[in-house]
């Protein structure tokens, strides 16, 4: 049993999803402890045995004697969260030696400098050598999976933090102003309530009047986000919306967003970063980001992703046709019930449709990589003769336990389909029968849907999935 103590602040929250994967692959049962209002950003994530709210270290010491863990993780640096731990009997307690509290924790590790590593590679080193490490992103906030909303730009205009955190709300104000007379609408967010950027009908001021999940709701839906470094920076960055992220008094050397559809602005100030709410020498010089420089790098964002498009990587057999083995003779293709409209459902959508199969039979001198390219054909053309194209199709010919590089759940295929073709990386989505096709949703940050055909009820057994379904079709409940 593994407890983990999920961090207060929003974006630190966020990251710590990074890791929950790696802990819940390992079959562990894992508990979480967090704030109420974070609970949001987990409540849809498979896999977790227990979310506790945090309400009073009293209530919350005696839950944990009754949970008995083995283990418990601390990404908080209070010494009250390890007071927590050392007096709920967790056996283990591994936390990074802050806030006078070594002696409560029992693996109590070095702590970094700001800024030496990214927040979510202190996570990362915190839970080594206890569990591998083997997924990259962040967890997809799941629930979240919507069409941009083209032509609409969200701003946050402040962190709550302090002042020196916040870039000038006049420039925010000149950027909002160029876009709405560009014909752009604009949504204004935050957690405190502030004057609208400009009176017009093109903008929307929701600061201050969102709950957290529909705050993500929002972001979900915006072509382009700016803020700060603030907790919806973070939520954009696990959410792949295309932003721009303006640093002042912090680092994103540190917590700066892990998102390749990311510019990140800084002044770069020789007192920057110092961490401080208020400006020490009372200048903010840190905050002289020159609006023409979030304006340029908005419509450079904008030209670079307004093309991409979703995509559904697709597993072969036990998926789109059914599970027979080694196929060697073209004859032997069936498509599985409820493809076609699956299929059709996921084109009208706008998704590239892309498959992705393991073929070790070539290697292990089973079939010949021509019978697969045959196969693969005789698949497509199924599929043509229903009226649907397929985007492209990639095979790995190479043996289990190889070190393959393009075998699932490795990514070289999906590697190479984001080569070839325009794909939203904040909108992929894996779709297949076994462990593979969900583990490689991990590893690229996107979403695993697995479909109980083929040895799908098998799978269900092993890990836990985004989503599952029946049959294909019923991917039109999730997308």
């Amino acid at each position: 049993m593994i407890i983990l103590r999920i961090p207060n602040w929003l974006g630190d929250a966020v990251n710590s999803t990074s890791i929950l994967y790696n802990l819940m692959d390992n079959k562990n049962e894992v508990t979480l402890l967090m704030k109420r209002y974070v609970f949001p950003i987990f409540k849809h994530i498979d896999g977790v045995r227990k979310i506790v709210l945090s309400e009073r270290i009293s209530e919350d010491i005696k839950y944990i004697r009754r949970l008995k863990a083995e283990i418990g993780f601390l990404f908080t640096p209070s010494f009250s969260s390890a007071l927590e731990f050392f007096l709920g009997g967790v056996k283990k307690r591994v936390g990074y030696a802050t806030d006078f509290r070594r002696l409560l924790l029992s693996d109590a590790k070095k702590p970094f400098k700001k800024g030496e590593l990214h927040i979510v590679e202190e996570y990362r080193k915190l839970i080594l050598p206890y569990v591998e490490n083997k997924y990259p992103y962040p967890i997809f906030i799941k629930g979240y999976f919507k069409k941009p909303l083209m032509g609409t730009i969200g701003i946050d205009t402040g962190s709550i933090f302090g002042e020196a955190k916040n870039w000038d709300f006049d420039r925010y104000k000149k950027v909002s102003e160029y876009f709405v007379e560009m014909g752009y609408r604009v949504v204004q967010i935050g957690r405190e309530r502030r004057k609208k950027l400009v009176d017009s009908k093109m903008v929307e001021n929701l600061s201050g009047e969102t709950k957290l999940e529909e705050l993500i709701d929002v972001i979900s839906t915006l072509q382009i986000f700016i803020s700060g470094d603030t907790g919806s920076m973070h939520i954009a960055s696990a959410l792949r919306i295309p932003q721009i992220a303006i640093f002042t008094s912090t680092s994103p050397e540190w917590t700066g967003p892990l998102n390749p559809y990311s510019i990140v602005l800084r002044n770069g100030v020789d007192c920057s970063p110092c961490y401080k709410r208020k400006c020490p020498y009372g200048n903010y010089r840190c905050r002289e980001i020159p609006t023409e420089s979030i304006i340029a790098s908005a419509r450079r964002l904008i030209k670079n992703t307004e093309n991409l498009r979703p995509v559904a990587f697709l597993d072969r057999d036990g998926t789109l046709n059914k599970e027979k083995g080694y196929i060697r003779n073209p004859d032997e293709v069936e498509l599985l019930p409820g493809i076609v409209e699956g299929l059709k459902y996921l084109h009208k959508k706008k998704f590239l449709l892309i498959v992705t199969t393991n073929q070790s039979g070539i290697k292990r001198g089973i079939t010949r990589e021509d019978d697969v390219v045959k196969v693969n054909k005789k698949l497509e053309e199924l599929l043509k003769n229903k009226g649907i194209k397929l985007d492209g199709i990639y095979y790995s010919p190479d043996l289990p336990n190889s070190g393959s590089l393009s075998r699932k759940p490795a990514t070289g295929m999906v590697d190479q389909a984001l080569n070839m073709f325009p794909i939203d990386r904040g909108r992929m989505v894996v779709v297949g029968d076994k462990e593979e096709d969900i583990e490689l949703a991990r590893r690229i940050g996107g979403i695993g849907v697995l479909v109980l055909t083929g040895h799908g009820r098998e799978t269900e057994k092993i890990i836990s999935p985004d989503y599952k379904i029946e049959e294909f079709n019923d991917i039109t409940e999730i997308f």
